[in-house]
């Protein structure tokens, strides 16, 4: 069997689109992403979970520590 260049040519293409989702992939975080911040008027903090469970987020409080708080002491 002869292989011509445009056959080549194919065969990579089909090689490289077979193999491109498993080369772009890209591993899913098991926490939630903080994924927009906004400090100023109407302050907020989005919060992303790209997992397919719930995350349970009891006791989790946000804090906002002036340059002058220490911060190991969060209360």
């Amino acid at each position: 069997m002869k292989i011509t260049a445009l056959g080549l040519a194919v065969l990579t293409i089909l090689v490289v689109m077979a193999l491109l989702p498993i080369a772009i992939a890209q591993e899913v975080p098991a926490h939630v992403v903080i994924s927009e911040v906004q400090i100023a008027t109407n302050e907020f903090v989005e919060l992303y979970n790209p997992t397919n469970s719930a995350i349970n987020m009891t006791d989790w409080h946000w804090c906002y520590f002036p340059s002058g708080r220490d911060w190991n002491d969060s209360k």
